[in-house]
């Protein structure tokens, strides 16, 4: 059980039913486009795993909190910006949490994964205001908010690259 070390804002509501990594973004919903600066939290990582948190874009149709993860399915390393890599270590809990800017527009999204492609999660970034609660990709609410969404993608995503065409998403048998 991870409340004791990470507190009541995650807990639980990120592990998701599917294992493996998955993270959040906080905030997940912007008032408009534009420069904000998130707390990225990540878990189920592997500990000690150096990993790279960078600013994407999901292609494809608007991206809402119902269709966030289907729509993150299709990110590939030509959706993310290689020249905004924020370097993390995961703790010794598999856990990390770091504060990164980006400029934020429609369909926006946090990755982090390691270079060699083992171990990946996403956070979908919204712009306006949150409509009621929103659940996460497999069916719990991720964050003491009700409005975050955690895509664990290594359970979800088998096309996005990072770092000289490394596979960022893998599955990893826990």
């Amino acid at each position: 059980d991870m409340d004791s070390d990470m507190g009541d804002d995650m807990g639980d509501d990120m592990d998701s039913d599917m294992g493996g990594p998955s993270m959040t973004s906080n905030p997940n919903y912007v008032l408009a486009e534009g420069d904000h600066t998130f707390t990225v939290s990540g878990s189920g990582f592997t500990p000690g795993l150096a990993l790279f948190v960078l600013p994407c874009t999901v292609p494809g149709d608007p991206m809402t909190p119902e269709n966030a993860a289907e729509a993150m399915a299709g990110m590939g390393q030509g959706d993310c910006n290689l020249g905004s890599l924020t370097p993390v270590v995961v703790g010794a809990d598999g856990t990390f949490s770091v504060e990164v800017t980006a400029t934020v527009g429609p369909n926006f999204a946090w990755g982090a994964g390691d270079a060699a492609g083992t171990e990946s999660a996403g956070a979908a970034v919204f712009i306006g205001k949150p409509e009621g609660g929103v659940k996460a990709g497999f069916g719990s609410t991720a964050g003491s908010d009700g409005n975050s969404v955690a895509v664990p993608l290594a359970a979800t995503i088998a096309a996005m690259t990072l770092l000289g065409g490394a596979t960022l998403v893998s599955r990893r048998n826990a």
